[in-house]
Order: C-alpha cells, then structure tokens, then sequence
C-alpha cells in the first residue's frame, strides 16, 4: 500500500509540475537550512582542540593548578631520565602585532596571538627562514603567516602590544612553521628567552611549561611512565599533557568559545526548525487546498478517505526525496560559507 501511494503521488507530481514547484522549492529551501545549521552545530559541539604549538613533542608537562610554574630544575631531572633526548622551558603570553595605525594585525581565522622565548621554537617547531633568531631584547622574531598579514621585511621596526605595554623591536627574522597547515589559530612572536620571561612574568629559574622530547627509539608509553615517575616525585604538582589536551593547554581555541558557539546554533538550529516545519506545513496544505476538485473527483468515483491521504503523503514524500537530494549538497555547502564566515571574523 505505501509503495502504491508513492507511486500515485510520482503521477500526481509529474501531471502537474506548475503547482508543486513552490512546495518543491520551499522544502528544498528547508532541507538546506536545517542540515546546514546541523553541520555547523555538530562539528561545533564535537571539535578537539587542535595541537600546534606542541606539535613538535609528544608530551608537555605542565603545572596542576593554572597560573603555575615549573622550576627549571624539575627540567634538569628529566634531561637525565634515559628516555628523555631534550626538554626543552617554555614561556607563552599574550603577545600582539600592530600597524602604524595602531590597529591590531591579524591573520584570517587565527585566534589569538602569543609571545615566546625563541628557545622554545623547537615546540613547533618554527626555523628561521629569512634572517636570523633575535640576539638582542629589542628584536623579534615574527611568523610567516603574521609577517605576511603585516606586509613585514626583515630590519623592519614593529610595535608589539603585550599586557597592556606597548614597545617597538626590531623584525630579526621570519620564522616558518614546519607545517604550514596545522599553524593556523594562532600566531606567534618570538623575542630573547630573557626578554620573554620578563614579559612573561616569570620567577627566576622557571617556565610555563616543559616540551620533552623522547630519545630515538622510545615510545610514547616509555616516555610517560618515566616522566610520570619524576612527577610524582614532586608531590603531584606538575601533570603530563598528550594529545589533545596539549592542544587545549595552547589556549588558542577556547573550549569554552566552542560550547558557546554549539549553543547558539542549537538554539539557531530549533528555531530554524520550528519556523521551516510551519513554513513547510502552509505550502503543502497550500497545495492540497488548491486540489480541491480534484479531490472531488477522486471520492465520487469511489476513492476512499484513506486512499486519498495515502495519494497525498505519496506526493509530500517524492517531494521530500527531491528535496534532500538537491537541499543536503547545499546545506553542506551553507556549512562551509557560514564556518568561514566565523573564521573570518575578529576574535574578541
């Protein structure tokens, strides 16, 4: 019987193409709506936190508590763990280039921007690829994407704004990441290791955190049961950071940004939903209205009312199929416009 009405419906449908464009293009119009917002929200509410600064290690270790430090010491007990090739102190604060004008630069769809030791390059890691590492505290080294953002040559003089000071240096050298494509959320100034723990505030002998590197042939399980042993060592107030939650660590894409972003467009996506079933509801009574003799016809010949319904749902269903058919490409294509479009905006 459903296989019956469907395909009365196909006949109904193809018998009168002018009067069921509108419901066509309606619910065309509804698929892509829904199913982009679904896109949007799903990938939103489902991301992981991309590693890049810490790209260059398998692990990082870091204080329990935020706004710690880890002594320089903790640095030297791991250099000399068998497993351990390097560890290498690292210092990030918020770090931002800008123009003559003042005004912030800013690389497309980058987040946030960052100040490091250039020590600490190895992290990425990030080489010099025009001029030279910063020798002096009035120089810095600044990222490919940013330099290019910013129209910077090498001996150009810039003017950095970190936490609230405003100071110029000297460009020493472009620094390129060692993946280009993965460099992306945020950006990076690199100055003097003595320069950035001053500007980082840190304690004398201290980090941020620690990048270690594993010895040739150690796997990452090796590498963390023997730093977990040092760290535990300590009294539990240092923690070993993989993966992704390195990548949350960076700070370069909010976890809590991200849950607002999933919010919004769910509460988008519900009154998209409920505006699109009322929208698409008018139509196809809009349409059965307009069928009014026909469906006459139908019952005086002997149709019954549940036939004539079955006739109809058949018709809302071929229509339905069309409509996902042609509505998901462009709702998926509805996702990409609206994911760039909030890639592309400034980051607060």
């Amino acid at each position: 019987m459903r296989l019956t009405s469907v395909w009365l419906g196909w006949r109904s449908v193809r018998h009168r193409p002018g009067s069921v464009l509108g419901a066509a293009i309606v619910l065309v119009i509804s698929a892509a709506l829904v199913s982009g917002l679904s896109f949007v929200y799903f990938s939103a509410d489902r991301q992981e936190p991309t590693v890049e600064r810490y790209a260059g290690v398998p692990l990082v270790v870091v204080p329990e508590h935020p706004g710690g430090q880890v002594p320089l010491s903790l640095a030297a007990a791991l250099d000399e763990l068998a497993q351990v090739a390097e560890t290498v102190p690292e210092t990030t604060f918020p770090a931002t280039l800008l123009d003559p004008d003042g005004r912030v630069v800013r690389v497309p769809g980058t987040e946030r921007g960052f100040g490091h030791g250039w020590g600490s390059a190895a992290l990425t890691p990030f080489e010099v690829g025009e001029g030279e590492p910063p020798a002096a505290d009035g120089e810095v080294v600044v990222d490919r994407p940013l330099a290019e953002a910013g129209g910077l040559a090498v001996g150009q003089t810039v003017t950095v704004l970190v936490l609230g000071t405003i100071e110029e240096y000297r460009v020493s050298g472009i620094a390129d990441p060692a993946d280009p494509v993965r460099w992306r959320h945020q950006s990076a100034l690199f100055f003097t290791d003595s320069r950035a723990a001053e500007l980082g505030g840190l304690d004398p002998g201290h980090a941020d955190a620690l990048g270690v590197r594993p010895a040739d042939g150690v796997s990452e399980a090796a590498l963390t049961a023997a730093v977990d042993d040092v760290l535990t060592a300590t009294g539990g107030r240092y923690t070993v950071l993989a993966g992704t939650d390195q990548g949350e660590f960076e700070g370069a894409v909010s976890a809590e940004n991200d849950r607002f972003v999933a919010s919004s467009m769910q509460t988008l996506l519900v009154w998209t939903m409920v505006v699109t079933t009322g929208v698409v509801a008018g139509a196809v009574g809009l349409a059965v209205r307009s069928r009014g003799r026909e469906i006459a016809v139908l019952r005086a010949v002997g149709a019954t009312p549940r036939q004539v319904r079955l006739m109809l749902a058949g018709e809302v269903a071929v229509l339905s199929a069309v409509a996902l058919v042609v509505g998901l490409p462009l709702g998926a294509l509805l996702a990409r416009l609206l994911a760039a479009g909030g890639s592309a905006s400034p980051a607060t």
